[in-house]
């Protein structure tokens, strides 16, 4: 395949690519910016195709696809059963935009420091960064394309989309045509990725995006090791943990779900299989982590407190994903606005806020992708002369508070920080962290110590097997970890 990528016989496009190229039945050989950016080889920096990727790759400029703003007219769809038959007018195709992208859109995260969270099988976290790309590596945040607009439906555009829709289409890498895209006879500036060079367009937003792989798969582990059957049963024992004062009953903060980094996350499931490691042992490892401060036979307060430290590092890790934007670049958002399923249980919603100390909104939107995909169409096609206008036309946020005195009450769409929570949920938040860097340097430890030296440090250690009923302090919080 790669021999063939060189002699120009294959096209490169992800998904997106070989839908409109399908819909316009070959006509069009396009993405949009906010996909090319996320593609691993588009350079947000210098809005093109990056050259030392391609040049490594080995492969031709001539086999990706060009790159248009997210609002624009691609073309027309003539196959398919959106084709429109006879001399109707047929269906333009107004828009390309990434999900999380969209979801951004639509949350309404037009300026610099707006931030949306996305909660669903992972945690996404993107930060505008307004008219200019910002990375922060360090931190775990890479810059992308959110979205960007070009003229809409003007006479230029149109008129050379109807001589193209004549043309016999994309022409094969290697024959006369430099480009393999149809809409190449397009002014220079809707071209914002090829070859030659960068064309910025006067409606374009940055992003910078971090990500944590594991969210709503930790609810189904959960739901795996049999502690509840149902979402509502789950946000039951939460709410019944608030009622029995465990926050407080739990000073030491002994009790967590602690996650391992990326780069750790092989080491820590090769540890879980060593022969040396029980089944009860295991029990305690979750997707990408390891429960501490628990013993293996699980009361009913165990069950409550465990389902409350699994739930409770979603907030955990948002926090610190928040923080180490704040120190690499400065950047903090005073308000977080959330959409995913996982942001409808109302407890995290919750926790959330008291663990960042900054507001919570809640989407109202289920299909926040879907709408910021309609908003990105409708502004290619003229129906909104921007973003902003198509946004705050159609957000109609609520902004119902979720404090007891609240009309919101436990339906309620907006979230603020318990004042009298934030210090207790700052201090498990330093606890978390100092376990999570503790578990952390064990499987570091793993390159230089044989397993079997690990097991003996767990069996000369019989706080590992004590029961959450009883009282620990903080030294002896991270001693399960000694069984890895």
């Amino acid at each position: 395949l790669l021999e063939e990528c060189r002699q120009g016989r294959v096209c490169y496009g992800c998904l997106e690519t070989w839908f409109l190229w399908k819909l316009t039945s070959g006509k069009v050989f396009a993405t949009d910016i906010s996909c090319a950016s996320v593609s691993g080889m588009y350079d947000p920096f210098t809005c093109k195709w990056s050259g030392p990727i391609v040049s490594g790759l080995g492969i031709p400029y001539a086999i990706l696809p060009d790159v248009r703003p997210s609002s624009h007219l691609y073309g027309y769809i003539e196959t398919g059963p959106l084709r429109v038959p006879g001399e109707a007018p047929r269906i333009p195709v107004t828009g390309i935009i990434g999900d999380a992208q969209a979801a951004t859109l639509t949350e309404d995260c037009l300026g610099p420091g707006q931030a949306k969270l996305t909660l669903g099988t992972g945690t996404f976290l993107n930060l505008s960064t307004g008219c200019k790309p910002r990375a922060l590596m360090n931190a775990g945040f890479y810059p992308v394309v959110g979205w960007a607009s070009t003229d809409k439906f003007s006479k230029t555009a149109t008129s050379a989309t109807v001589q193209n829709s004549v043309d016999p289409g994309i022409s094969v890498p290697g024959s006369s045509s430099s480009r393999p895209s149809s809409l190449t006879k397009y002014s220079s500036t809707h071209s914002l990725g090829g070859a030659s060079g960068p064309v910025f367009t006067s409606d374009v937003t940055f992003l910078l995006e971090g990500s944590h792989e594991n969210t709503g798969t930790l609810i189904e582990w959960l739901r795996s090791e049999g502690l509840f059957d149902s979402y509502t049963e789950l946000e039951n024992m939460l709410v019944e943990g608030d009622q029995l004062d465990l926050d407080l009953r739990n000073p030491a903060c002994s009790t967590f779900y602690i996650t391992v980094p990326p780069a750790l996350l092989s080491r820590h499931q090769e540890t879980l299989e060593m022969p040396t490691i029980t089944r009860e042992q295991r029990r305690l490892a979750g997707p990408d982590g390891i429960l501490t401060g628990v013993g293996f036979q699980w009361t009913r307060l165990d069950r409550l407190t465990i389902v409350r430290a699994v739930i409770e590092s979603i907030a955990l890790t948002v926090r610190r994903m928040l923080d180490r934007c704040r120190k690499e670049a400065g950047v903090s958002p005073s308000e977080l606005r959330v959409n995913g399923n996982v942001s409808l249980s109302n407890w995290l919603m919750q926790r959330l806020a008291d663990v960042t100390n900054i507001p919570v909104q809640r989407s109202e939107f289920i299909d926040s992708s879907c709408l910021g995909a309609a908003i990105t169409a409708g502004v290619g096609a003229g129906i909104w002369p921007d973003y902003a206008s198509a946004t705050g036309l159609i957000h109609g946020r609520r902004g119902a508070s979720s404090h007891p005195d609240s009309s919101g009450g436990v339906n309620s769409k907006r979230f603020f920080p318990n004042v009298e929570r934030v210090p207790l949920m700052h201090a498990r938040y330093r606890f978390w962290c100092h376990s999570c860097a503790t578990y952390s340097r064990k499987l570091r430890l793993t390159r230089f110590y044989r397993p079997l030296t690990m097991h003996r440090l767990s069996n000369s250690n019989p706080v590992a097997q004590q029961s959450h009923s009883e009282p620990q302090t903080q030294a002896q919080s991270v001693q399960p970890l000694r069984i890895a």
